[in-house]
């Protein structure tokens, strides 16, 4: 597998010179609808062996998300099935975005991220008002909701994130 920085992605999507090539995203569809990267084919990373005999035509699968993280294990998880042919854009969207490029927005729920981080602040918040009005028991649903915030941090794996991504509104 190799990397792409943004700023490389960006020419290869907005001047492709090579035949035969993909771009994925690796997100959720719901996300893909909210927002993406002109040119690129939504196939997101819970359905990614769906995918494999139409993916080993490509010479070369360029992966992307919107940090980052999930297009690294998609590339990781393709090269366990026989693919070599992979290049990761490091950053994911975000980076795109930050070089400039025009993404095309739709309709589709807010990211991911923000649903986690929407929902984990509700959580930490509900369980300090709690635990200071009625039984200080409730402070172990904020420090649960912190623990696992901490482990996403630090292990790139947002157990929450991956919840959301099967709630009906993200599909």
């Amino acid at each position: 597998m190799k990397n792409i920085t943004a700023k490389d992605y960006i020419k290869v999507i907005e001047h492709p010179s090579k035949a035969n090539v993909i771009c994925i995203d690796v997100r959720s569809q719901g996300e893909f609808k909210s927002e993406k990267i002109p040119g690129t084919r939504n196939f997101p990373l819970d359905d990614l062996k769906k995918h494999f005999d139409e993916l080993k035509k490509y010479k070369e699968i360029y992966v992307n998300c919107g940090s980052g993280i999930r297009s690294k294990k998609a590339c990781a998880l393709l090269k366990e099935m026989g693919l070599t042919n992979l290049v990761n854009l490091e950053g994911g969207i975000a980076a795109c975005k930050k070089e400039g490029l025009n993404c095309e927005t739709g309709k589709g729920p807010i990211s991911i991220i923000r649903q986690v981080h929407i929902t984990a602040g509700l959580l930490i918040i509900t369980g300090a008002l709690l635990g200071h009005f009625l039984d200080y028991r409730f402070w172990a649903l904020s420090a649960f909701v912190g623990c696992g915030l901490f482990y996403a941090g630090v292990s790139g794996n947002c157990l929450m994130g991956m919840l959301m991504a099967k709630m009906p509104w993200n599909k």
